[in-house]
Formats: C-alpha cells, sequence, structure tokens
C-alpha cells in the first residue's frame, strides 16, 4: 500500500487507498471486489484485532490466525475492444510515398 500506514481497521493500509482504487476501477473501466471474513474471536464492531498474534489471547500460532480469517481482493479488466473496420480505415496513416 503506498500509504504504510495501518487500515482503520488494523490491516496495515489506510481506507483511504482502498477509496482510490474504487475511483480509479469507474474511471478505467476495471472492476475491483473485496471479500471479507471477519475473525469469528471478535465477532461484535465494538471489539478490534490486537494487530499482532502475539497479543491475541485466540491464537497462538500464525497458521492459527490465518485459517480463522480471509480478505480476497479481485480485479477484472475487461478485454480491450476491437475497433470496427470503419473506424479503422479512419485510422490509416495517410499515403506519402507519391509527393
Amino acid at each position: 500500500y503506498s500509504s504504510k500506514r495501518p487500515f482503520d481497521f488494523m490491516a496495515g493500509g489506510k481506507g483511504a487507498d482502498l477509496l482510490r482504487m474504487k475511483i480509479f476501477s469507474e474511471r478505467y473501466h476495471f472492476r475491483i471486489n473485496v471479500t471479507s471474513t471477519r475473525c469469528p474471536f471478535i465477532p461484535r464492531e465494538d471489539q478490534t484485532c490486537p494487530g499482532r498474534i502475539s497479543e491475541c489471547s485466540h491464537c497462538s500460532t500464525t497458521e492459527g490466525c490465518h485459517r480463522s480469517v480471509a480478505t480476497t481482493f479481485s480485479v477484472y479488466f475487461p478485454p480491450a475492444t476491437v475497433p470496427s473496420s470503419a473506424h479503422a480505415e479512419n485510422l490509416k496513416r495517410p499515403d506519402i510515398s507519391r509527393r
């Protein structure tokens, strides 16, 4: 992440970075989707992750933490469109070899 600061939800960047990516997706015509699974040990909105496995009273290993939560970012770039043949004719360079 460009900001190098923690996300507001303790995950490694700032929420503004996610918003910026979403704005770029609308401007440049690609799709971005984010899905997350909240840690089952902190189910309420007022509970937060300590941000370090060593400080978590529920997980003692990295693997245990990684199996209990997930965030998936999906990005779809649509295929480029090929110009119609009429439009392609207009894009051809003029023949200057006869001059």
